[in-house]
């Protein structure tokens, strides 16, 4: 969700931008201050609006429609050969890969704003914590009053740790973010062999299955209360009871962060017209090898738990599931991100490709509303539909909100300089008030105040 992302629109023969080391024209106090609108890199938006789509599938298919237990665990709720697909479909496309992007992109704005501070002048690491101390006392609003499964908070704390890797020369952070893919991977086999070498006789499936069921029932429950109140203290209660489950999740924020900067230091990002050969070899490796390897750990998957309750060679197994569901991810992830550049660059759609980029560069408050539209839609002091709903009707669902949040991102920005959350942020950062309509003054001391675009009928 990382903004502040400067320079030309990249249809546009790119002249010298502020990150590169120009001030801006009418900037001559040197004052760090946000990106205007047309310094954003208008790709990155896009590639952030995409994203957040599948943000919202996951999401809604394994925490907002009900509780992950029962759909785990307990085979399919709602059987049929629609909801199967769709199952299979998102958890080969989707599921990791449009939060791999997010995170990604979280870093490629931190390293767009510190080029900015070293263009203009100022202190950026005062900023910088102030931005993230923000962004974790808005993840923990998220948390308390809206729904727990936030990962505002876990981007706060791990951008302290990629601080560190902001001004390592490319060469070091290459080698640091090899070494930790080969330790994940290590670490991931290693769990993999002990969790599967360990045969799950009859009596403890059953009690496994008993207890995830039991779980799923009190997720049941406590989510169908009509108290918006009750909701909130169960919430609390789930959140502290899984608190421990955060630190995988911490660690793969971390290396998604360090390849996001990989990618940055790249230049691929800056001036992508510049770089189409280099794009489409790596939307064709990355998606091929993704596919491939998402395919096997689909293929794996059912296949070990049987393994695992029907014979010793299930270990065999362990590291191709293992290997494939840790690196698939970054893989395909990556891939997409390098097609969803193809087709900005290509100029289709450039109407609909605007209004995605709209709703990237809204993707804070943007993530927000799906938070606070889904639980009002299946919790019970909403319309109360947690449990109760299959895949399929759930894709639907998330396709048509995201439908609305594109097309209500295009109206809010054609009147505001920043979505709310956004502008709050900002605020944050930058310790003062921020301009928020369009034609207010600028934030930048001696620049033009942005123009109000013309309404057409």
């Amino acid at each position: 969700m990382g903004g502040g992302e400067s320079m030309n629109h990249p249809e546009i023969t790119p002249k010298p931008a502020p990150i590169q080391g120009e001030p801006i024209p009418g900037d001559e106090t040197g004052e760090f201050a946000p990106a205007l609108p047309e310094e954003r890199l208008a790709h990155i938006d896009f590639i952030r609006g995409a994203a957040l789509f599948g943000v919202l599938a996951m999401n809604l298919q394994y925490f907002f429609r009900g509780p992950y237990e029962l759909f785990v665990w307990s085979g399919h709720t709602h059987p049929g050969f629609l909801n199967d697909c769709v199952d299979d479909l998102l958890s080969l496309l989707v599921e990791g890969k449009a939060m791999t992007l997010f995170s990604m992109l979280f870093a490629v704005g931190l390293s767009i704003q510190m080029e900015r501070k070293l263009a203009r002048g100022g202190s950026f690491w005062g900023f910088a914590l102030r931005r993230i101390g923000a962004l974790f006392a808005i993840g923990a609003a998220h948390i308390v009053l809206i729904w727990n499964g936030d990962i505002l908070t876990m981007y706060a704390l791990m951008a302290l740790p990629l601080f560190a890797f902001l001004k390592r020369r490319t060469r070091t952070l290459h080698i640091w973010l090899g070494t930790l893919l080969g330790l994940a991977g290590v670490a991931g086999a290693i769990f993999g062999f002990v969790r599967l070498s360990s045969p799950q006789n009859g009596e403890r499936r059953a009690q496994a299955l008993a207890d995830a069921s039991a779980m799923a029932q009190k997720l049941l429950e406590g989510y169908g209360q009509t108290g918006w109140w009750d909701i909130l203290v169960f919430r609390l209660q789930d959140y502290l009871e899984h608190l421990g489950m955060m630190a995988g999740g911490l660690v793969l924020v971390l290396l998604n962060f360090l390849v996001g900067l990989a990618v940055w230091r790249s230049g691929i990002l800056q001036n992508p017209a510049a770089n189409l050969p280099r794009i489409r070899r790596a939307a064709l490796w990355l998606s091929g090898l993704g596919l491939a390897t998402g395919g096997v750990n689909l293929f794996i998957r059912p296949l070990a738990e049987y393994a695992r309750s029907h014979g010793p060679w299930a270990k065999l197994l362990a590291l191709p599931l293992s290997l494939s569901q840790i690196y698939h991810m970054p893989l395909l992830g990556l891939g997409f991100g390098a097609l969803l550049l193809l087709l900005w660059q290509s100029g289709r759609a450039r109407s609909l490709l605007d209004a995605v980029a709209a709703a990237g560069r809204m993707a804070l408050t943007q993530y927000l509303l799906q938070s606070l539209v889904m639980t009002a839609v299946f919790y019970g002091w909403g319309l109360g539909l947690y449990g109760k709903i299959g895949s399929a009707a759930g894709l639907g669902i998330a396709a048509s909100f995201y439908a609305i949040q594109v097309a209500s991102s295009a109206w809010w920005l054609r009147r505001y300089r920043f979505g709310p959350a956004e502008w709050l942020w900002r605020c944050a950062g930058y310790a003062r008030l921020q301009p928020f309509r369009l034609g207010s003054p600028s934030p930048v001391p001696g620049s033009p105040p942005v123009p109000e675009p013309a309404r057409k009928g």
